[in-house]
C-alpha cells in the first residue's frame, strides 16, 4: 500500500484573540499554506489535494471554507473540508493519497478568535436537556474532570503540576504563545473558573492557522531527503450523550489506542514510542489519557507525573491553543521533534499524536491518533 509523508509544515504568526489588529482568518490560513509550500519546496499547481479542517460555527460564519480553501491556493481545484479538528483533515488527505486520487495534498485548519467558544458551544447540546440547562463544552469537561478526580481521589496539586510541566516546556519552545513558567503554588491559589477547574488549568485559545503538506512514497522522496512516515493513524468518535457512558474514562481512545498499538507491534509504548503530543484540554484529560494509552496503569496517572518527561515538549494545548486547529500544531511540533527542529535536540525516532475534538466537551468526543516516525 501507498505509503504518505509529511514533507513540510507552516504556521501563521499567533494572534491574542481580542486583538483588533488580527488578520482575517483566511489571511492565516494563507500565511500558514505560503510557509508550508516553501518549506517544502513545492509550488501551488504541483498540489493536486485541498482539505481544510474546520467548523462554520467556530469560525463564527457560514459555509466558512469558501475563504479558507481559496486562501490555501484552491482555485480551479477540487477541495473538501472536514468538519472536525484539523489532526481529522490530515487523515483524510492521507486516504486520499492511499487511494491513488492524488500524489500532493496540502491541509490547513485554522481558529480566527471571531466567536465565543463558550457562548456558541451551547448549540452542540440537544435542545430538551443539556441546551436549556445552559451547558457548555466547558462545563461538560469539567464534569469529566470532577468525575475522574473523584473516582481516583486525584488531587489538585497532581493537575497543577501537569499544567507547570508543559509551561515549563513551552517555555524553551520558539513557536508557543504562552511562555512564561508557573509555579504549582500560583495554580493552586489562583480562582476557579468552573469546579474542578481553576483558571491556569483551562487554555486560553489563539488566534492562528497551521498548514501541513503530504505526499506519496515515490514524491515525498524526491522533495527531501529525510521525509517523516505517518505509519499509523485511527479515528473515533464516541457516545453522545453524558449519562451513557462512564465519564472518569476515556474508553473510546483506549480502544483505538489498542488497535493501532496491535498493528505496529507495540507492547509497551513507553519504550518503543520516544515522545507524545497529546490534547491537554485540561491536566485531568491530560491524565486520563496517560491511562487510555497505556502509559499508566486505569487510575494512577496523577503519580507519574513528574515521571513522563516526553509528554508534550512542546508545551501542549496549555500553552497554544488554536481550538479546531491544535490538532495539526501537535503534528507539526511532532514533525520538528523528528527533524531535530530547535528546541528538539534529542534523539526522537517515533511520536505518537493524539488530537481530542473537545467543542461538544464530553459529548461526542472525537479522538484522533497519529503515529509518525523517521
Amino acid at each position: 500500500m501507498t505509503k504518505v509523508a509529511i514533507i513540510g509544515v507552516g504556521y501563521s504568526d499567533w494572534y491574542e484573540v481580542r486583538n483588533p489588529e488580527r488578520p482575517q482568518y483566511y489571511e492565516l490560513t494563507f500565511m500558514a499554506s505560503k510557509r508550508a509550500l516553501e518549506e517544502a519546496g513545492i509550488s501551488r499547481d504541483k498540489v493536486d489535494i485541498f482539505i481544510e479542517g474546520g467548523v462554520d460555527w467556530v469560525n463564527g460564519r457560514l459555509i466558512s471554507n469558501m475563504h479558507t480553501t481559496s486562501a490555501m491556493g484552491t482555485y480551479l481545484e477540487d477541495e473538501s473540508q472536514a468538519a472536525e479538528d484539523g489532526l481529522l483533515a490530515l487523515i483524510y488527505a492521507c486516504l486520499k493519497i492511499k487511494a491513488g486520487t492524488g500524489e500532493i495534498g496540502i491541509v490547513t485548519s485554522v481558529y480566527g478568535g471571531d466567536c465565543d467558544l463558550i457562548f456558541t458551544s451551547n448549540t452542540v447540546f440537544d435542545p430538551f436537556i443539556y441546551r436549556p440547562l445552559g451547558m457548555t463544552y466547558l462545563h461538560s469537561l469539567a464534569l469529566q474532570a470532577s468525575s475522574y478526580k473523584l473516582r481516583f481521589n486525584v488531587n489538585e496539586e497532581s493537575a497543577a503540576a501537569v499544567v507547570v510541566k508543559n509551561r515549563e516546556n513551552g517555555s524553551k519552545n520558539p513557536r508557543a504563545y504562552f511562555k512564561r513558567k508557573i509555579t504549582i503554588e500560583e495554580v493552586m491559589n489562583s480562582e476557579y473558573e468552573i469546579w474542578p477547574l481553576r483558571s491556569p488549568m483551562i487554555p486560553k485559545p489563539i488566534a492562528g492557522a497551521v498548514a501541513v503538506i503530504v505526499a506519496s512514497e515515490e514524491v515525498a522522496r524526491r522533495y527531501t531527503k529525510e521525509p517523516i512516515w505517518i505509519e499509523e493513524m485511527k479515528w473515533i468518535t464516541d457516545n453522545y450523550y453524558l449519562g451513557s457512558k462512564e465519564l472518569y474514562y476515556l474508553a473510546s481512545l483506549s480502544f483505538i489506542a489498542k488497535r493501532a498499538y496491535d498493528k505496529l507491534n507495540i507492547n509497551n509504548p513507553l519504550r518503543q514510542i520516544d515522545a507524545f503530543e497529546i490534547a491537554d484540554v485540561t491536566p485531568y484529560h491530560e491524565l486520563m489519557i496517560y491511562e487510555a494509552l497505556q502509559l499508566t496503569e486505569i487510575g494512577q496517572a496523577s503519580k507519574h507525573v513528574s515521571d513522563l518527561l516526553n509528554i508534550n515538549l512542546s508545551g501542549g494545548t496549555t500553552c497554544t491553543d488554536l481550538s479546531i486547529a491544535s490538532g495539526l500544531f501537535k503534528v507539526g511540533e511532532a514533525y520538528h521533534q523528528l527533524i531535530g527542529k530547535e528546541p528538539y535536540e534529542l534523539n526522537i525516532n517515533k511520536v505518537l499524536v493524539h488530537s481530542m475534538s473537545y467543542h461538544a466537551g464530553a459529548s461526542a468526543q472525537t479522538h484522533a491518533i497519529l503515529v509518525l516516525s523517521k
